[in-house]
């Protein structure tokens, strides 16, 4: 075993084992912006680009990890197996939507310019639609 140091964080590795939050689900999050887009994808081109301006993977994704990690705990204490089930990713992605759309309502609220080191969405033709 040995300690890896993130950030101001300690992280235990054994075995190709992380105990960092992020890590675990690591694999379920990488895809999760795509998905998204599958699901929101529209002939309008309108609402797809703002899919893609909205839902770009620089978010931190704390609230699908969190869902996730539960999901995995759940799932072990209830039936010793830890895997995530489709139902469940999908209570992520809608965690993901819920925030971003929170985030949206904030930024036109007070008229914020900046969102994650570009324009917001009050700035951009996105709160048009």
């Amino acid at each position: 075993m040995h300690v890896a140091r993130r950030s101001r964080f300690v992280c235990y590795v054994m075995a190709g084992y992380s105990t960092q939050p992020h890590d675990i689900v690591a694999r379920k999050l990488k895809g999760l912006p795509g998905r998204i887009h599958e699901r929101l994808a529209s002939e309008d081109k309108e609402l797809e680009e703002c899919s893609k301006y909205l839902f770009d993977g620089r978010g931190k994704s704390v609230r699908p990890t969190t869902t996730l990690l539960m999901s995995g705990a759940c799932n072990y204490h209830c039936a010793g197996n830890s895997e995530i089930n489709p139902a469940q990713e999908t209570v992520a992605m809608v965690t993901e939507m819920i925030h971003t759309a929170s985030l949206v309502h904030d930024d036109v609220i007070d008229m914020a310019s900046i969102r994650r080191g570009k324009p917001s969405d009050n700035c951009s033709n996105v709160t048009e639609l």
